[in-house]
Formats: C-alpha cells, structure tokens, sequence
C-alpha cells in the first residue's frame, strides 16, 4: 500500500474510532443512546466509507515510487535524461514507464512520445523507443514495434534487448531464419541476458532445432534460476530426443514454478521423438513455445 493510499485508511480509522468513542461516552452516561446520536453515527459511517473508497479508487494501481523503476531498468534507462537540467524529462520518462508496467499502454505511447522531441542524445532516444516498441508489441502492434527496435539497433547495434525482443517476435510471425540472426546477436552482444538466451532457445525449439537449443536454455536457467520458460524448453528438447530422465527432471523445476503440468505434458508429447538433425540453412515455421520480453 502506497502512502496515499495508507492515509485514506488512517483517517477513516480515525473517524470511526472518535464517532465510536462518544457513543461509548454517551451509553455510558446515559445508559442509552438517543435516536440524534444513533442517526449521527450511520451518518459518519456512510461518510467515511464513502471517502475511504474513492480515496482507494483514486490511488489504485499507482506505484508506491517511481525510483523503483531506476533499479528496476536500470541498464536501459541509466543514461537517459540525465544531464544537467534534463529533470523533467527525466520524471516523465519514468511516468511512461509506470503506464507501460500498468498495461496502461495507449497512456504509456502518448507519454512516451511526446518525449521523443525532446530526446538529445542517442541514449535518450533509445530508452524511449524501448519502450514504446513494448508498448505496440503488447497491444498487437508487431510492425510498428519491429520499426521501432529496428531503430534502436540501427543507433547501437549491441543492444540485446532490442534484438532479443524483436527476434521474439519474427519467431510468433513464423520468420525462423530472421528470428534466429536477431536472437544469435542478442546473445552475442550480452552474455548476462537471460531473456536473449531464452528466446534463442524457444526459437529454436519452434525450428525442430533441440540439440542446438539445449546449451541456450541451460545459459538461460542458470542466469535466472526461476526461468520456467527456459526449463519448459528443456523438458521439450530431452522429451524430444528421448532423453527421458532429464525430461522429467525440468519437468518438475518447471511445475515448481507454477507451471500447469497438463500445458507442459501436452508440448512435450507433441515434440516426442521429433528429433532430427537441424539444417541451419533450412526454415521451420512452425511455433509452440513462448519467448519472455525484458
């Protein structure tokens, strides 16, 4: 709960424990309450629920602090709208952000893009982009997200994020070979991305490519150990390749973590014994497994 919303609930507690207090009071004094005080009270009561529940309405889905999203996003982020000056375009950077994380995305687009006139630097555009190519790609807008990471690698071809996300989704769209060259340089440009070895490993998955998606999944995994997407992905590839006891063995990370088993039961029988080598230069455009976006 965020102050202003902890407020409401202090003053309607307040309320409620000084109108209960002089009705204690006056039964006490005398031995009854008179009809004036009983109607005061329902009165009160009305009125404090009233304004306990448009004070919780008002505030509701606000982040506690928008500095959570300093740390949160920070290595897209870190460098935008920090010069001398550059406050506010700062602060309304993190604004956007905060609708984009609400799914409020038609808010988060007009925030964002009234930013991009004001952008200076190449980190500024970026870090705008970022998000507004999330936002599009979260409401089903994949071309113009596409646009939008094409840009951001075009000014800094190591971003992984951007490739990562955008071979996300030219794998969802069924372009395998081009899914896999942004995914391969998603990887290549940060070591520490869970997310880029992820999608590299579901896209590959989708390709019939099991051998070839398995060190990719385990990167993944061991980068952010609760990956259910990454152990799904080897559950699938050992099923596939009739490596039963490893199977199982991801199957149950990934049910650990939340993951229906029936979901998963139902991709690892539909890839069973699918295994064959991968011809890199060939297209599979077939597509089960989900990737995860930054």
């Amino acid at each position: 709960m965020n102050k202003t919303r902890a407020l409401y609930v202090v003053i309607f507690s307040a309320l409620i424990i000084v109108m209960g207090a002089l009705c204690v009071s006056e039964y006490v004094s005398d031995g009854s309450l008179s009809r004036r005080t009983i109607a005061s009270a329902i009165g009160v009561l009305v009125a404090s629920l009233v304004f306990l529940a448009k004070g919780l309405l008002k505030t509701r889905g606000q982040v506690t602090d928008l500095r959570v999203y300093e740390s949160e996003f920070k290595k897209h982020i870190e460098k935008a709208f920090i010069r001398e000056g550059m406050e506010k375009e700062r602060h309304a950077l993190l604004v956007g952000i905060d609708y984009f994380s609400r799914d409020e995305y038609t808010k988060a687009i007009k925030q964002l893009e009234s930013l991009l006139p004001r952008c200076e630097t190449s980190y500024d555009v970026c870090a705008v982009k970022l998000f507004l190519a999330d936002c599009y790609n979260s409401m089903g807008a994949r071309v113009k997200a596409i646009e939008l990471y094409e840009d951001i690698v075009a000014r800094n071809d190591s971003y992984s994020t951007a490739w990562s996300n955008m071979g996300n989704i030219y794998n969802d769209l069924g372009n395998t070979k081009r899914a896999l060259d942004c995914l391969k340089r998603a990887v290549e440009t940060d070591s520490e991305n869970p997310y880029a070895y992820n999608n590299f490993a579901c896209a590959l998955v989708s390709a019939g490519a099991y051998d070839i998606a398995i060190p990719y999944a385990h990167k993944a995994l061991e980068l952010k150990t609760n990956f259910y997407q990454a152990s799904n992905a080897l559950a699938i590839c050992y099923n596939a390749m009739s490596r039963y006891e490893e199977a199982e063995r991801y199957f149950k990370i990934s049910v650990s973590h939340g993951v229906k088993p029936e979901g998963l039961r139902a991709a690892m029988e539909k890839h069973k014994d699918a295994f064959i080598p991968y011809d890199e230069d060939g297209e599979n455009d077939e597509g089960e497994e989900e990737g995860s976006e930054e």
